[in-house]
């Protein structure tokens, strides 16, 4: 008999360190990738229009929000002073976007729970 073991597969598998702290990045759900699908269809469609909120800033703030979702345990006041190649690097990470990506890892899943004090 052949199992799929879906509990697998969303056990957090990746981390941040940032500060000295380790934060858990959490899997993309279905409801956040199609969330997040509505909001850019939404503003290339006002983009394209020529609306007056629709700018790459927006766009930006929006990358932004679902960076914090998908790690909770880091703050928007640590996130945002940060240099842009920072933040756009970890937006790529948190995708699963991490070619080119210099990462540290030792293959085991990150364990949940948020930050840690030190990384391992």
């Amino acid at each position: 008999m052949k199992v799929l073991n879906i509990d697998a597969l969303v056990t957090p598998k990746r981390a941040v360190t940032l500060g000295g702290e380790r934060h858990i990045v959490k899997e993309v759900s279905a409801q956040q990738f199609v969330d997040s699908l509505a909001k850019s269809e939404k503003l290339e469609a006002e983009m394209a229009a020529g609306g007056p909120g629709a700018t790459p800033s927006k766009n930006f703030e929006e990358n932004v929000e679902m960076l914090l979702e998908l790690v909770p345990t880091l703050p928007r006041a640590v996130v945002m002073p940060l240099p842009l190649v920072a933040v756009v690097t970890l937006l790529k990470f948190c995708r699963g976007d991490d070619d080119g990506i210099v990462v540290e890892g030792d293959g085991e899943p990150a364990q949940e729970g948020g930050a840690d004090p030190k990384p391992t």
